[in-house]
């Protein structure tokens, strides 16, 4: 241990792996406790996409579907609102990266869900049909 008091860039090459070892631990228990998620109960489904979450009533969305957009591969998870479903429900803005819509959904949830976008909007759509009628 004396040496590293004696040679400071000893102590120095030493101490960063230990530092990005720890901040890589860090941000791996960050994402962990901040991942993607949906969760459905019978008021409505309530979903956290890149640190945002946002609660959304089954009695405001019209219908659930899957469409490709004009610039992705992969086909995205979204619905259309109700046509009296804005009070309350903020509307879809697009992206603000690009400035511009890419689907014909009103809102939409991504892609890269488990079991893949048909399936989850075949199961969104369910429980919109068994719980939109309370």
């Amino acid at each position: 241990m004396r040496f590293y008091t004696e040679e400071p860039f000893y102590l120095v090459l030493l101490a960063f792996p230990v530092l990005v070892t720890i901040f890589l631990f860090g941000s791996s228990l960050s994402a962990l406790w901040r991942s993607d998620f949906i969760k459905l109960t019978d008021k409505g489904f309530s979903f956290r996409i890149g640190y945002r979450a946002r609660t959304v009533r089954w009695s405001d969305v019209k219908q659930f579907r899957f469409e490709r957009p004009s610039d992705s591969m992969y086909a995205s998870v979204g619905w259309d609102h109700q046509d009296d479903a804005f009070n309350g429900n903020p509307i879809w803005e697009g992206s603000k990266l690009e400035g511009k819509r890419t689907t014909t959904l009103d809102s939409d949830i991504g892609w890269g869900w488990q079991g893949g976008s048909e399936e989850v909007s075949a199961t969104l759509e369910e429980w919109r049909r068994r719980y939109s009628d309370r």
